[in-house]
C-alpha cells in the first residue's frame, strides 16, 4: 500500500483495484456502524496485510460513492451534461 505525505496533512493511501474489490466485498453486507467500520478495518488489514484506518476506509467510500453515481447517470441517460451512453455505436 502507498502512501502520500501532505506536509501538515493526513498521509493519503493510493488504493489499488485488489483493495477496492476487497473493501467492497466488505461493505456489500454491512452496516455502517462504529463496530462495522472497525470490524472491515480489520478485516482489510488481515486481508491485505496493510495498516489502513476507519477514516481511510470513509473516505474510500465517498470517492467509490461519487465515482458510481457518475457513471450510473451517464449510463441510465439522466446526466445533466447532455452526454450519455449510446449502445448502438
Amino acid at each position: 500500500m502507498k502512501y502520500f505525505v501532505n506536509p501538515g496533512k493526513k498521509s493519503l493511501v493510493d488504493w489499488t483495484e485488489q483493495m477496492d474489490v476487497a473493501f467492497v466485498d466488505a461493505i456489500v453486507h454491512g452496516n455502517f456502524t462504529t463496530q462495522a467500520y472497525e470490524n472491515m478495518v480489520e478485516e482489510l488489514n488481515k486481508k491485505l496485510n496493510m495498516n489502513s484506518t476507519k477514516s481511510n476506509l470513509k473516505n474510500r467510500l465517498k470517492i467509490l460513492k461519487s465515482n458510481f453515481s457518475q457513471w450510473y447517470d451517464m449510463f441510465n441517460g439522466i446526466s445533466l451534461s447532455g452526454f450519455t451512453w449510446n449502445a448502438q455505436m
